[in-house]
Formats: structure tokens, C-alpha cells, sequence
């Protein structure tokens, strides 16, 4: 089943577009929060993402050059490559950072979080995002009282 998730990933779909030139010594910093969801909450999910992919025909699974709507026409498919994978809430855009940055960034990132319990967040109604180049499009869920006042600090 693997190699058929693997041969249906090559479909020749264009791959992502930086969002900054590419310079020698430069990473890029993307910070985010994951997401655990109970895999009782599948069903739902499913539910939801099938709902969204018919509205938003050009939304794409991160990392995934296969548009959703397309991953829903299959049961299997959906679960194992949308559904299967880790969510996200970003805390900020991706930016470049030179190699001497690192260190530091990561320091301060441990210092700042390492107190940090673990919260549930509740979510509300989603709105769908286009980035600057419009080259990806993105589904952001608002956050309602539970998880807000952490996330707000």
C-alpha cells in the first residue's frame, strides 16, 4: 500500500515556490506549535476536510503536490496522507536566518517555552488564506476560548 501512496504523490504537480531567493548560509526559520488530534476525531475531520476541499478546490495537504479535493475521492488516501500527518498552528511566517543565528534563536525559543505546559484549544469557524505570491493557499481555524489565552501570551 505504501508504494501506491508513493507512485500517486508523482503526478507532476508543481512543486513550492520559496517565498525569499535562496542565499549561501541562509536557513529557513519556520516556528510552530503541533497539534496532536485524537484519532477518535478522525471521522470528523474527514468530514470537515471533505467540506472544505469542495469549497476550496485549490487547498493542498503540506508538503503534498496533490490538491485535497483530489485525496477525497478516496477514503484510503485521505486518511493515510491528510489525516495521518501532524497539524500545525504557525507562529509566524518562514523566514531566512544565517547559520551564526541558530544557536541563539533556539536557545531563546527553549528558554521562552520550556515552562510551557501542554493545553487543549478549542477551534471555531475557519477561514482560508492566499499567500503573498499566491502560489499556496491555506485553512486557518480560529481559536476560541480554551488554548486562547495561552497562545496569547
Amino acid at each position: 500500500m505504501k508504494k501506491r501512496s508513493l507512485d500517486y504523490l508523482q503526478t507532476g504537480q508543481p512543486s513550492r515556490v520559496r517565498s525569499f531567493p535562496h542565499v549561501e548560509g541562509n536557513y529557513a526559520l519556520h516556528v510552530y506549535i503541533p497539534v496532536f488530534i485524537p484519532s477518535i476525531s478522525n471521522k470528523e475531520m474527514g468530514q470537515f476536510l471533505k467540506r472544505v476541499s469542495s469549497v476550496v478546490p485549490n487547498l493542498h495537504v503540506v508538503d503534498i503536490d496533490v490538491p485535497l479535493n483530489t485525496l477525497c475521492k478516496e477514503e484510503h488516501k485521505l486518511e493515510q496522507m491528510a489525516l495521518g500527518r501532524e497539524f500545525q498552528i504557525s507562529l509566524g511566517r518562514t523566514v531566512p536566518i544565517r547559520v551564526h543565528q541558530i544557536d541563539s534563536i533556539v536557545t531563546m525559543l527553549r528558554q521562552k517555552l520550556q515552562f510551557q505546559k501542554r493545553y487543549w484549544i478549542d477551534f471555531n469557524k475557519w477561514e482560508v488564506f492566499i499567500n503573498d505570491d499566491r502560489t499556496r493557499t491555506f485553512l486557518s481555524l480560529e481559536v476560541v476560548t480554551g488554548g486562547l489565552p495561552e497562545i496569547t501570551k
